[in-house]
């Protein structure tokens, strides 16, 4: 096996990263919201690092060591470099199909957590327990990265259709 049949750094990255700054916000919202605490960005950073450090080495782990998850990234690798690979076969059409489907739902469900976690920040934002006129910063934050989200799907979504046709045109003609 070749470095790059174990995925792309990004693979795993990308989940983990973006896990990580939708966490650290949400968690502390939860405290802010459920105890009165006031709003610590200390937390907020180390939250969202740690989880963002436990989850990229667990999907690490799980690319290392699942079939499953290593074919995964295979369909995820075609659909953002737009290139099948070369014994893409009739199995690829249901990969593919599982693939638009993981898109769909990233597509809105990201942006929809993205303008709920903003809009809780908001309404904390001015209480005197809340992050003050940092949290604006972050529900600016919160919301571009839900835009980010809701794009990076679409795009693929649009590739992913894009390689299901060219691979139904292959298999035709085979």
């Amino acid at each position: 096996m070749t470095r790059v049949d174990r995925g792309r750094p990004s693979g795993v990255l990308w989940p983990a990263v973006a896990g990580g700054a939708f966490f650290g916000p949400a968690v502390e919202l939860l405290d802010v919201l459920g105890s009165d605490e006031r709003w610590d960005w200390g937390a907020v950073l180390v939250r969202g690092s740690v989880f963002a450090v436990v989850m990229g080495l667990l999907l690490a782990l799980q690319m290392r060591f699942s079939a499953a998850a290593r074919e995964r990234a295979a369909v995820e690798r075609a659909v953002a470099t737009g290139v099948l690979p070369q014994g893409a076969d009739g199995q690829w059409l249901v990969r593919l199909a599982a693939e638009r489907h993981r898109l769909r739902t990233s597509r809105w469900g990201g942006p929809a957590v993205a303008a709920v976690l903003a809009a809780l920040v908001g309404v904390v934002s001015p209480s005197p327990g809340g992050p003050g006129g940092w949290g604006w910063a972050c529900v600016v934050a919160l919301l571009l990265g839900g835009g980010l989200v809701g794009v990076r799907s679409h795009r693929g979504l649009r590739e992913a259709d894009r390689l299901r046709t060219q691979l139904e045109e292959r298999l035709a003609r085979v």
